[in-house]
């Protein structure tokens, strides 16, 4: 199965969790498959290695739960649900359901019913299904999220990405990252792997309760590059706030007694309407799902997750990555970094003054950025490495637990889980200062640095003319912050780039609906919705 890249660090793309399939996998009627249940598709997610006692614990756990998880298809769409009374109420994301009348479920056992669409609640994405049957089910219990902790183990089970991998039940393992309220929704933002087709299942806690349906990730960075174990789900509490029909009959698992813990209040992720991945069947050599342009070369991800680099990073010929899958690429001024699917790091090219900045540590990352004279990578457990010249501090990383992490020239600036933004490095201009407030996203430039809200704007601090500190008006979903120039995609697919333009490299963009967007030194590339890239300013030739 090819890697599914994520997108990354300057700006946020939130992924609906819904996968489409071929015609003829719905139905309303009744019937026994001749497939046996589903194996089961148990991922460890993180550097934590599981005693033999806690994988037999995990297994029996989920051995217990798996018949009450289902798979929901809907038109043209299939994602997941999950029992939650044993006469046939299963809970999904309304996105999964959205306009139709009456879906498909099915069992784990491979028994396909009828169901109902009886309640549905757009603005928490919850929606009721009735399962058109007299036979009795087997439901999973709703904990209580009240007494959910930050760091509690979590695990994620549902049906993704049925077109590549099949109908098979998958589990992820991860931690409860943040508890926080979007929208007047509370949600949980946790690091379980989830993929297009987990919508609507089952987030659980270590006891096989129901804590929170899954329904979204972020996904992109302002260059495009993949963003990892970011995701979200509705808290379990929504349930018999949305849903009349359980606020009659379902009791959580605890009593709420225990005062739940105080939450982030954020501002609405910014809701875009994207198409489930994959959105396309790929044609090389045209097809690219990042693209991050550097110094005087640029190198994007293709969708079969291999990186292709043109032009030149001064190594004496063009840009040429080494081999093997990678889920992520950052192109910095003369070299390149790419996070491979085992999660090393991998770096080409040359460093300027020799400083280290194409020899990464060991370890386990989940993104990496290439800056003028040193690179740092967000590691699995949340912590920032950096290396390659430290003249000004840009590679001395404080303690604490990051969600991405952009290098700029002489300063190094990161996203941290409580949604604020702390810098390092060269402060001449202002540039490693950053405001007060929650962001989504951050990116940093020579000397500029731009964060992206929770509310699509962009907010710039450092040195340049008005027009490169401010902003145009509009919702961003991605920007990305060059030597001299900025550039951002709007809501609409569109590309906007303001400030210096001594090369065409911040002139109009072309004409097309863009995904993501990364700004250089002097020329910008984007990626197109179809996959295609297009680059402007100056040496942008391949």
């Amino acid at each position: 199965m090819k890697v599914t890249p994520i997108v990354a660090a300057g700006m946020v793309a939130v992924t609906i969790l819904a996968v489409a399939v071929s015609a003829g996998c719905s139905g309303n009627s009744s019937e026994d498959l001749e497939a046996t249940a589903p194996s089961l598709n148990v991922q460890v997610i993180g550097d934590a290695a599981m005693s033999g006692e806690s994988k037999a614990t995990l297994a029996e756990l989920v051995e217990r739960i798996q018949a009450g998880v289902v798979q929901i298809t809907a038109g043209s769409a299939s994602a997941s649900g999950f029992i939650v009374d044993a006469s046939g109420l299963v809970v999904t994301s309304q996105h999964v359901v959205d306009g139709e009348p009456s879906v498909s479920v099915w069992l784990t056992n491979g028994r396909r019913y009828g169901g109902d669409v009886v309640e549905r609640d757009a603005s928490s994405d919850l929606a009721l299904v009735r399962i058109d049957s007299r036979d009795q089910f087997t439901a999973i219990a709703v904990g209580d999220p009240g007494v959910l902790r930050v760091g509690d183990e979590v695990l994620a089970l549902g049906f993704p990405i049925a077109d590549k991998i099949g109908s098979n039940l998958t589990v992820t393992r991860g931690i409860v990252s943040s508890i926080q309220t979007s929208g007047g929704v509370d949600l949980i933002q946790t690091d379980a792997a989830t993929n297009p087709g987990n919508s609507g299942g089952p987030l659980v806690n270590d006891q096989g309760e129901v804590i929170g349906i899954n329904r979204s990730r972020i996904e992109e960075t302002n260059s495009g590059r993949p963003v990892n174990s970011i995701s979200f789900a509705v808290s379990a509490l929504e349930l018999t706030r949305r849903l009349p029909i359980l606020s009659q009959s379902l009791v959580l698992a605890h009593s709420q007694s225990t005062p739940s813990p105080k939450v982030n209040a954020l501002a609405a992720i910014p809701r875009l309407t994207p198409t489930p991945w994959p959105t396309r069947t790929p044609t090389p050599p045209s097809d690219f799902v990042s693209i991050s342009a550097g110094g005087r070369h640029t190198c994007g991800l293709r969708i079969d997750s291999t990186v292709e680099c043109w032009g030149n990073d001064y190594s004496g010929e063009e840009a040429s990555p080494p081999e093997g899958q990678f889920i992520s690429v950052s192109a910095g001024d003369t070299h390149t970094c790419g996070v491979k699917s085992d999660g090393s790091v991998a770096c080409w090219g040359v460093g300027l003054y020799d400083d280290g900045e194409v020899r990464p540590p060991e370890g386990s990352f989940v993104s990496v950025s290439a800056g003028s004279f040193h690179t740092c990578g967000v590691k699995s457990d949340g912590s920032v490495a950096c290396w390659g010249s430290n003249r000004k501090g840009q590679a001395n990383p404080p303690v604490g637990t990051f969600n991405s992490v952009s290098a700029g020239r002489r300063h190094t600036c990161g996203l941290k889980s409580d949604g604020s933004i702390s810098c390092w490095g060269s402060d001449l201009f202002g540039q490693a200062s950053p405001p007060d407030g929650s962001f989504a996203s951050v990116s940093s430039g020579s000397s500029l640095t731009c964060g992206l809200k929770f509310d699509g704007s962009v907010v710039c601090w450092g040195s340049g003319t008005d027009d490169l500190i401010l902003p145009p008006t509009g919702i961003f979903t991605s920007f990305s912050v060059g030597s001299y120039h900025t550039c951002g995609t709007r809501s609409d697919g569109s590309v906007a780039c303001w400030s210096i333009n001594v090369n065409d490299e911040a002139s109009r963009p072309p004409d097309g609906s863009f995904t993501s967007v990364s700004a250089g030194t002097s020329h910008t590339c984007g990626v197109k919705s179809d996959g295609s890239v297009a680059c402007w300013g100056a040496g942008v030739g391949r």
